[in-house]
């Protein structure tokens, strides 16, 4: 077959080109490149039909990018190991990527398709997702990264799909209405289908049990989901199992999504009170989120503490809006978001911020007809605040929202996954980090801290542990309805980065010293007390203290140095992304800083030393301290 296209073919590239490079768009110089779509190593025609003009610079780069479709588009490194991993040797019936929320499952996906509608492998596409305004952010997404156009507006009464689609984009309920519609479709026609978060698929046994018969005769089904799940009562179709938990084909985890610079790290600020409310007649309890509850009065006090007219909620409010404001200092367009309880909620919540911060908040709630609108104008708004019930969570794509506030009393560790999700896109900027303020409740901090794990989340267990200890009084005796929220009062506020849990006392300590030394304004309290003992680990010892010391990290050896080397490569990627550098140079002069050829190598006392080191370099601004 030849490889080289003939002159008939170059000029009928530029004629559809209009003599443009189909890569950067600017006019192709002497000697472009006439470029094979699909590679020609991989059987691809050599003619104008699977050809793109490319000014030689474009097609020089294309070792890191895909350029399937009529456009060329850059890959990250883990889409192109899945992208690999899916095509080794031939596209499988049944593929499940499970990759963190903000990492690019959709961008993956389109690359996906376009290979298989090029090759010939599929005709049509079928996407399905949880929830009716995912639908034109689907076909929005295809159509401008691959020019694959799906309908999203298809109802199942149309029931033929129009020739000027490649498909439609449809929900989960609405395959479930009528799974014979869908069947038939995909049997008279190649079909892949792409079933996105397709966790809640165990929510309903209705849904997985159509999902079955409608995409049984679906040539390739592709399954995206954000988080690892296991569902022992509802198993999902087309998903391996090993041990009732789902067993993926490729993962990406939040923590090594961070490590790459794709996902913002977050660090998430708890705020701890005091709190009054009345579950019996004649009987209050007073406590703090640290207080042992029976476990039917843990959600009493949650709800307690987010009352609108306690002083908790306004302090929790306020926290975050400081820090936003911090934010929008460097980066002016960047949003908050808090998540409230329900509808009247959510509006006490917008009169808060009206009142005591003089900002009009976009509300979003489900009964609005026009939250969707209100979302779309926020997206691309420089408003600062955006107060949600369930509105924002899965698919909502927001980049510049960098701080969320919990202040709903949903507590299941997937929604919470799902919620810090919207804050973790990366905007390609330097702005980088992100944070979320919760209320100290137990399993809210048990949620933050485990953030980094990669944990199958039970899609059968419910908000509340129905095997947890409550009150004997209410199994004899159930009290009649008279939770009586009475007071709540912030105190003491923490912090939890990485797993690590930093206490009030410390973090009063840091801010005061960045209210002292503006030349760290970039760093927050967490790293100023990790850069600090940082520090302290290096310097000789003036004189010994016979009071006790008090372990900090209270962690072995050996996990302290894997935190230690996590952390190194975390703030190295860093560094190179903020002066446009290689990530290689940065780890080689940081190891030459600490006296050490590999990290592998290294102490504990001299992997603090070269933390110490790098955290000097991202906080003293300029260049010329890093001898690269």
């Amino acid at each position: 077959m030849a490889r080289h296209m003939t002159a008939t073919d170059k000029q009928t590239l530029t004629l559809f080109t209009a003599g443009a490079c189909a890569g950067c768009g600017a006019d192709l110089p002497d000697g472009w490149h006439a470029d094979h779509r699909t590679p020609h190593a991989a059987g691809g025609l050599t003619s104008a039909l699977n050809g793109d003009p490319l000014c030689p610079p474009c097609n020089l780069t294309k070792g890191t990018t895909m350029p399937h479709g009529t456009t060329t588009m850059t890959l990250r490194d883990w889409q192109r190991q899945a992208l690999d991993l899916y095509r080794d040797p031939t596209p499988p019936s049944d593929f499940l990527a499970v990759a963190t929320p903000g990492a690019g499952k959709t961008r993956w996906a389109a690359t996906v398709l376009e290979g298989l509608l090029t090759t010939g492998a599929a005709q049509q596409i079928v996407v399905v997702v949880p929830s009716t305004r995912l639908r034109e952010q689907w076909a929005n997404s295809l159509y401008a990264s691959h020019r694959i156009a799906l309908n999203p507006s298809w109802a199942n009464h149309n029931g033929t799909w129009t020739s000027d689609f490649r498909g439609v984009v449809v929900t989960y309920a609405q395959v479930a209405s009528n799974p014979d519609l869908f069947a038939m479709h995909c049997s008279r026609t190649d079909t892949v289908a792409v079933f996105d978060e397709i966790h809640h698929c165990g929510e309903r046994r209705s849904w997985g049990d159509a999902l079955r018969t409608a995409f049984a005769p679906a040539r390739h089904r592709i399954a995206l989901s954000g988080t690892p799940f296991r569902s022992d009562t509802n198993p999902i179709p087309f998903i391996r199992y090993t041990d009732e938990s789902s067993d993926p084909d490729f993962t990406y985890g939040y923590d090594q999504a961070v490590a790459d610079g794709v996902c913002r790290r977050v660090f998430f600020t708890t705020v701890d009170g005091e709190f009054e409310w009345s579950s019996r007649p004649g009987e209050t309890i007073s406590c703090d989120f640290d207080t042992p509850l029976w476990h039917n009065e843990l959600g009493r006090r949650l709800r307690t503490a987010l009352m609108p007219d306690g002083d908790y909620l306004r302090r929790l409010i306020s926290e975050a809006h400081n820090r936003l404001m911090s934010l929008r200092r460097d980066q002016p367009d960047a949003g908050g978001l808090i998540l409230a309880i329900d509808q009247d909620h959510a509006h006490a919540i917008a009169q808060i911020l009206r009142d005591e911060h003089a900002v009009a908040a976009v509300v979003a709630v489900s009964d609005d007809p026009t939250s969707q609108q209100h979302i779309d104008r926020f997206a691309t708004s420089d408003a600062p605040w955006i107060v949600a019930v369930r509105m924002v969570s899965e698919g909502v794509d927001i980049p510049r929202l960098r701080v969320a506030v919990h202040a709903t009393n949903t507590t299941a560790e997937l929604f919470f996954r799902q919620a810090v999700g919207r804050i973790v896109r990366h905007t390609d900027t330097e702005h980088e980090d992100a944070y979320y303020f919760i209320p100290a409740d137990p399993r809210l901090r048990d949620n933050a801290a485990r953030i980094e794990e990669e944990r199958d989340h039970d899609l059968d267990e419910p908000d509340d542990d129905p095997d947890a200890p409550t009150d004997p009084r209410d199994e004899e005796d159930p009290p009649p309805t008279t939770f009586v929220p009475i007071a709540a009062r912030a105190t003491v506020k923490g912090m939890i980065a990485s797993g690590e849990v930093f206490d009030g006392a410390a973090l009063a300590e840091a801010e005061h010293f960045l209210a002292a030394n503006p030349e760290f304004a970039k760093l927050n309290a967490a790293e100023v007390i990790r850069l600090k003992r940082a520090l302290a680990s290096t310097q000789p010892t003036l004189a010994t203290s016979t009071a006790p010391q008090r372990d900090v990290l209270e962690e072995p050896p050996h996990r302290r140095r894997e935190t230690l080397k996590k952390r190194n490569s975390e703030i190295a990627r860093r560094i190179a992304y903020r002066h446009q550098t290689e990530f290689r140079d940065v780890n080689a002069a940081l190891n030459r800083a600490a006296g050490i050829r590999r990290v592998d190598d290294a102490t504990i006392e001299q992997l603090e030393e070269r933390l110490a080191t790098a955290t000097r370099w991202l906080a003293g601004g300029g260049p010329g301290l890093m001898p690269l």
